[in-house]
């Protein structure tokens, strides 16, 4: 298992997470649960409601939509959906042994309500990533 100190040195490592202050991921990385996924393992399915935001900080994940495929690796999964509160748009799949940091999308949506600073780095990050 790991301590938060480790979770947020994982998720400072992940683009979306790059605007974050350590105190901020700190309020995330509390509230996340790790898991460990073995080669070939589902995530999530797409259609699945999203109701939990995966970030994947070791290993390789492949996104399947029916229609476009891709790999990712150091990344939240699907963020655009459990923000929107649909239905996940990706089968993720593990290519290898892979670890996630996951977490409730409420308690997300929650620390982002406390958290105004980290909710507008969250945005300008996402912002930064479409253009």
């Amino acid at each position: 298992m790991l301590t938060t100190i480790e979770k947020i040195f994982l998720l400072q490592d992940i683009d979306l997470f790059a605007r974050s202050s350590t105190d901020h991921l700190a309020s995330i990385a509390g509230a996340c649960d790790e898991k460990t996924l073995k080669e070939g393992e589902i995530l999530f399915k797409a259609g699945e409601p999203a109701n939990v935001l995966h970030a994947l900080v070791e290993g390789r994940v492949r996104l399947d939509n029916g229609i476009e495929v891709f790999e990712m690796e150091k990344a939240v999964l699907d963020v655009w959906s459990c923000l929107a509160r649909k239905p996940y748009r990706y089968t993720a799949t593990s290519l290898g042994r892979s670890r996630v940091l996951s977490m409730n999308v409420e308690e997300l949506l929650e620390v982002l309500g406390t958290e105004p600073d980290l909710a507008v780095a969250l945005l300008q990050q996402l912002a930064s990533e479409k253009s």
